[in-house]
């Protein structure tokens, strides 16, 4: 891994202007975090902010690729304190994006998984219920069955 953290920078230090390589970047500090913030000398969740700025970058270079503007939305979901409406506007840009139904209910069930994860159950069920194809059917089941779970434990917060 330390060696695909050093030809990252070096790819990144020679062709700056290339989307997928800051995709690739940032991929992989999302995928070994604890390894990039070694390498890097940073914080865990620095690493997170890092691959966000190389999404951004990567955006930049290609404004209308959905799966990088995914990605980025994505990365969200990792940092603490979660930034609940960052996540939101990040999951509505890739939405708008979106050409294909598995594109459009992936974008969905994100927003579900940010507003679980920020506690608002109801509006779990609301972005699952916008999914229309079949796509990610047994996540989205699984994710609806645990916020009405949290929804009947949990009392409301005034």
């Amino acid at each position: 891994i330390e060696e695909a953290f050093n030809a990252m920078d070096k790819v990144l230090r020679i062709a700056q202007g290339q989307s997928l390589y800051h995709h690739n970047h940032a991929t992989l500090l999302c995928s070994f975090p604890e390894i990039a913030a070694t390498h890097y000398r940073i914080k865990p969740q620095q690493v997170i902010r890092k691959a966000i700025a190389e999404l951004d970058l990567a955006i930049q270079l290609e404004p209308k690729n959905f799966e990088f503007v995914a990605d980025r939305a994505e990365a969200f979901l990792d940092l603490k304190p979660f930034p609940y409406q960052n996540a939101l506007t990040a999951w509505s840009d890739a939405l708008k994006l979106a050409t294909k139904q598995n594109e459009r209910d992936w974008a969905y069930l994100q927003c579900a998984i940010a507003h679980y994860k920020a506690n608002r159950w109801k509006n779990v069920s609301r972005s699952l219920n916008k999914m229309s194809g079949d796509f990610h059917q047994t996540l989205s089941g699984q994710l609806r069955k645990a916020a009405e779970n949290k929804s009947h434990t949990e009392t409301p917060k005034p």
